[in-house]
């Protein structure tokens, strides 16, 4: 995993006034936002970049992504309690010069656990915005499946994959990352509040962006603010929970 050097910058003591300089490493780099979308060929670019990289093979590109997206990401849930806000914008696989690589910029909207930085031995950062610190395990885990899980991992295996193939993809590469830590109690929490789980949190952005007020919505943050929930494409891929709504429809 690679992150980008954002340490150039400079700012007017305004909160609208500054810039920053973003460095990046060297290879073909490509923003995961941009994998559905079409290429210059007529195909998508995931299936492009498969062709020139990965033998034509779609699923073997998505299975390295997976497999680096949730390697990073879980352990850094399990061992330090941090949950990344890094959806599609703020991924991009790196190409060439050896096996692919994750790399992640504009590290602005994380959640953190001072308490798990702190039993590992790491300081706790001196956040301005005292909202990215929290030592409650299931808002990390909010961050994470309705960032990392639901549009950094499928909505990407989603638009190129059938969805049996999809979910069975997303789901055996997030069950490969969790297992390597067992027992461990974060991960028996990721664990069920993922694969085992029924149905998945989402977000509520539009309550929380209303003019209603705060007090009313218990909204602190609108884009960490989670009331609805939907059916867990990791058990039932979206075409048979399509199937099964249908069924269940008078």
């Amino acid at each position: 995993m690679l992150l980008a050097d954002e340490q150039t910058y400079g700012h007017a003591d305004h909160e609208y006034l500054g810039w920053l300089l973003r460095r990046l490493p060297p290879g073909e780099i490509v923003p995961v936002a941009a994998l559905p979308a079409p290429a210059p060929l007529g195909v998508p670019v995931v299936e492009e970049l498969a062709g020139r990289w990965y033998g034509g093979d779609v699923t073997a590109l998505l299975g390295a992504y997976l497999r680096l997206l949730f390697g990073f990401q879980v352990r850094l849930f399990v061992r330090y309690g941090t949950a990344l806000e890094t959806h599609q914008q703020n991924l991009a696989l790196v190409l060439g010069n050896g096996p692919a690589r994750l790399l992640v910029k504009d590290n602005d909207g994380l959640l953190t656990s001072p308490d798990r930085l702190l039993a590992e031995g790491v300081a706790v950062p001196d956040f301005t915005d005292e909202r990215m610190l929290t030592d409650d395990p299931h808002a990390l885990a909010d961050v994470f499946v309705t960032i990392t899980l639901h549009l950094a991992a499928a909505a990407v295996a989603f638009c190129a994959l059938p969805p049996a193939r999809a979910s069975r993809l997303v789901r055996d590469t997030l069950g490969e990352a969790l297992a390597e830590y067992g027992d461990d109690p974060m991960a028996r929490l990721l664990r069920a509040r993922t694969l085992e789980a029924a149905r998945l949190v989402g977000k509520s952005m539009i309550v929380a962006g209303t003019l209603v007020d705060k007090a009313r919505t218990g909204a602190r943050d609108v884009n960490k603010f989670y009331g609805t929930s939907g059916p867990n494409y990791l058990r039932h891929p979206p075409a048979a929970i399509q199937n099964m709504t249908m069924r269940r429809t008078p």
